[in-house]
């Protein structure tokens, strides 16, 4: 459930009769080749998140569209980076309004697995927790659902399974 489709006090009904976890996903704006969106990890890390809103009943918050990627990236159009500081207090600052609000905890889920992207939303604090899902091995569910004509490359794949459209 998305949490920017509800009204505060819908919101605030759901933290205190349903469950007062958030789920945050964190995406980049990077690219990924020549066949890829820029929004690549944004689309696979918002797909991921509303199934597993779907099963815990945990909110989505809006997405963080921008990331930390890697300097050699500047020179591709469109590609944009934010400092790792930038993101963690973004992070910081969005999450301590939220836990005055009731939200006991956090889930800041992405699909950029950048070292310096993962390290500046690790270990904010205890009620925060981090999930890179770029980690999961995702060829046997995509072999089952998937033409086997489908490139190979797993970002691709994984686009096509998560948003068929595009």
């Amino acid at each position: 459930m998305l949490m920017v489709d509800m009204t505060w006090n819908e919101v605030e009904k759901h933290i205190s009769e349903v469950i007062d976890n958030l789920i945050i996903p964190v995406g980049t704006c990077e690219q990924h080749g020549y066949h890829l969106p820029l929004g690549n990890d944004t689309f696979i890390v918002e797909y991921m998140a509303n199934i597993l809103s779907e099963r815990t009943n945990a909110l989505v918050a809006p997405t963080i569209n921008y990331g930390v990627n890697l300097p050699c990236d500047v020179h591709l159009a469109g590609t944009t980076s934010i400092k790792p500081e930038t993101l963690r207090g973004i992070i910081v600052s969005i999450t301590d309004w939220w836990r005055q609000q009731g939200f006991k905890h956090f889930l800041l889920l992405t699909y950029h697995g950048d070292p310096l992207h993962i390290q500046a939303m690790e270990k904010i604090s205890d009620d925060i927790k981090l999930y890179d899902i770029s980690d999961i091995e995702y060829s046997d569910i995509l072999e089952k659902h998937l033409p086997s004509d489908m490139p190979v490359k797993l970002k691709h794949r994984l686009l096509y399974f998560c948003i068929p459209k595009r």
